[in-house]
């Protein structure tokens, strides 16, 4: 299977790439392109199986891709991946020839119930059988998929101290769930890891990064991008071996998550804590807690 995905921003070609891998479509072929005009040359001469692209973009939009797509005779299955999902832009695209339309944030479920409900999209491979107990993931493998989804350097420096409620005031707790909805994973970013990474994800610069540790408290763009990074993160746990599990939740404040969940980040042993360094920002405390 050949797919096309379309995005002005790599990191967010990235995060696409890598939930249709979590949604079962590791063996696809997948080319990228970074504006429209991109977009519809290899729509029209490559004969892709699928196109998903942003609808806000350079040199062309998707809205115009897709009119040119459909102008030239193609009728190859195409979905917007955009952060806007409007009646108006629902109906936009559907009066254009989209096929769907999925909003972000998205996940692998999203991802797997849009194309699965569309008998041209070919059906996903089925998953590769793995074990049940939950294993904690490489911290190069943690390192790698951070580097990648900010563009930047990221360093994780071990630490013999978990992190503790009182480090984590203002921050964020990620709470990963298995096929089953059972608990399996929880993660923690204390204010500034989340600072420092949400705001590098978002190309927020550092001044206003700095301004939020300060104020220990993250405004709703930043907690949006500290969502997506969650979500991209649960594959580093697959990757690992593991049961398939996805983000089911980001608790922000940190305060606001269950008892049990709080005392899973903070008590449970099979863990890893570190000093997470985002070059030219700065560093936070950032754990990761496997269940069962």
């Amino acid at each position: 299977m050949r797919i096309v995905v379309a995005d002005d921003s790599a990191v967010m070609r990235k995060i696409v790439i890598r939930t249709l891998r979590q949604a079962g479509y590791g063996d696809a072929m997948i080319a990228e392109a970074a504006d429209g005009e991109e977009l519809v040359d290899i729509a029209v001469n490559d004969d892709p199986d699928l196109v998903l692209s942003d609808w806000n973009m350079p040199v062309m939009n998707g809205i115009e891709a897709l009119r040119a797509i459909r102008a030239a005779g193609c009728g190859v299955p195409f979905g917007f991946v955009t952060s806007e999902g409007s009646d108006v832009m629902r109906q936009t695209a559907a009066e254009a020839g989209a096929n769907f339309l999925i909003v972000k944030p998205f996940n692998a479920d999203a991802f797997a119930a849009a194309l699965g409900g569309h008998a041209a999209v070919a059906a996903p491979a089925a998953p590769v059988p793995v074990g049940t107990q939950m294993t904690l993931p490489a911290p190069k493998l943690l390192k790698d998929t951070l580097d990648g989804l900010l563009g930047k350097d990221v360093q994780l420096a071990p630490r013999s101290k978990p992190l503790t409620s009182i480090d984590a005031v203002g921050g964020a707790i990620a709470l990963y769930v298995d096929d089953r909805n059972r608990t399996r994973a929880v993660l923690g970013w204390d204010v500034s890891a989340a600072a420092y990474a949400g705001c590098a994800f978002g190309l927020v610069p550092v001044t206003m990064a700095t301004s939020i540790v300060k104020e220990k408290w993250l405004p709703k763009e930043t907690v949006d991008s500290v969502y997506e990074l969650s979500n991209v993160l649960s594959a580093a746990l697959i990757d690992a071996g593991n049961p398939h599990v996805k983000l089911s939740t980001l608790y922000h404040p940190a305060a606001a998550a269950p008892t049990d969940i709080a005392k899973a980040l903070y008590a449970h042993y099979e863990r890893m804590d570190f000093d997470i360094d985002v070059a030219g920002y700065g560093t936070g405390l950032f754990s990761v807690v496997v269940l069962g």
